[in-house]
């Protein structure tokens, strides 16, 4: 079950923080850390990379890019950030119940490949 945690700018007010995601002229560009389980599959990575630009992307009114290299490889962005914080199912606990113990997290997550348990 993955946690995000969005910054802003340091130092900003709460009115500027609510101006349409915009800091002065130019829209921010938002940076996002997934506290995720360990192992996750490639493509569900993906999947939840995409979700998370699309929607911090839109509501901080970030358009998509196309940017060239000098070698004239080319690809698209929005300029959100992500990163992926991994952390063992034992150093996470919700209540007095560590994760890898507690049903409800269990239960959500996805199918593991054999190899990722050990």
């Amino acid at each position: 079950m993955p946690v995000a945690y969005v910054d802003v700018p340091a130092g900003l007010n709460d009115r500027a923080k609510h101006q349409d995601g915009r800091i002065e002229s130019v829209p921010m560009r938002p940076i996002c850390t997934l506290a995720v389980p360990p192992g996750l599959p490639l493509e569900a990575k993906r999947r939840l990379i995409r979700r998370v630009s699309d929607t911090l992307g839109s509501a901080c009114s970030r358009t998509v890019e196309e940017i060239r290299l000098p070698t004239g490889t080319a690809f698209r962005t929005n300029w959100v950030l992500t990163f992926f914080w991994e952390l063992p199912l034992d150093r996470v606990a919700l209540g007095d119940m560590l994760a890898i113990e507690n049903p409800m997290v269990l239960e959500n997550l996805p199918p593991m490949p054999a190899d990722a348990h050990a």
